[in-house]
């Protein structure tokens, strides 16, 4: 019983170890790679000015036109497109996505007029006299995206690879100590804080720069709670070697 239970703990803690390696190692290709590229999206975008003319090529300035909207699909449940399809007076067609149906498109009806902006030949923004919504084609939005996922893959990432040592180290128990699962549940609700405080700095339109600062707000009062689990448990005194009792099952 001893063998296989230290041969089922090893396949457990390598697989979260895979999982850690992953996850940090995506966090920093995100921050190294996905976070500038977006940044520099979104400075290309502010900086551009309105075309002289309507643009004949994809051009990095801004040019407004009339649109007629049709095809309007809203969001219907897990796993369905916000979309609309633009038709210009010349008759082509510019399909368009969206991430949720307001503040605009759910008050638009097939056939309503819109006035489209246009940058590097996507229309990014729709506007009528109910508001203005953006697009998938804006930038907006995206660097604090990347930051999000970072926070959430690099932090997961590097408590799956504590995680893994840590069931190594009691492979040969038939259950986790406590402190591992107090551990696992902080990595689990600092997961999903990560991926909402992402979303309320998206939503609320505040710099991307406030994520950092507020993540540790977040994490804080989890880490406290994880920490009061494994003290009482008496497993991290155990886990490092120490003279604590033995945790119970």
């Amino acid at each position: 019983m001893s063998d296989r239970t230290s041969r089922k703990a090893v396949a457990v803690a390598v697989t979260w170890l895979l999982l850690g390696i992953a996850g940090v190692l995506g966090a920093v290709a995100t921050v190294l790679v996905a976070v500038p590229g977006r940044l520099a999206d979104q400075a290309a975008f502010d900086a551009a000015r309105d075309c002289p003319a309507a643009p004949r090529e994809p051009a990095d300035c801004l040019w407004k036109q009339e649109f007629v909207i049709s095809d309007i699909h809203l969001y219907s449940g897990r796993g369905s497109e916000i979309t609309a399809t633009l038709t210009d007076r010349a008759g082509d067609v510019w399909p368009t996505e969206y991430r949720t149906n307001e503040p605009l498109l759910d008050d638009l009806d097939d056939g309503d007029t819109v006035v489209g902006t246009i940058w590097l030949g996507e229309v990014v923004r729709i506007a009528a006299p109910g508001g203005t919504q953006k697009t998938m084609a804006d930038p907006g939005g995206f660097a604090e995206s990347a930051v999000g996922t970072a926070l959430v893959a690099g932090p997961t990432g590097l408590l799956l690879i504590v995680a893994s040592g840590w069931r190594l180290k009691h492979r040969t128990r038939e259950s986790a100590p406590r402190g591992l699962t107090g551990l696992l549940w902080f990595t689990g609700g600092q997961a999903a804080g990560s991926l909402a405080l992402g979303l309320l700095v998206i939503v609320q339109g505040w710099s991307i720069w406030l994520i950092p600062g507020l993540w540790p707000v977040m994490a804080a009062p989890l880490a406290g709670l994880t920490a009061l689990a494994v003290r009482k448990a008496d497993d991290l005194s155990a886990a490092l070697g120490g003279t604590g009792s033995a945790p119970a099952p």
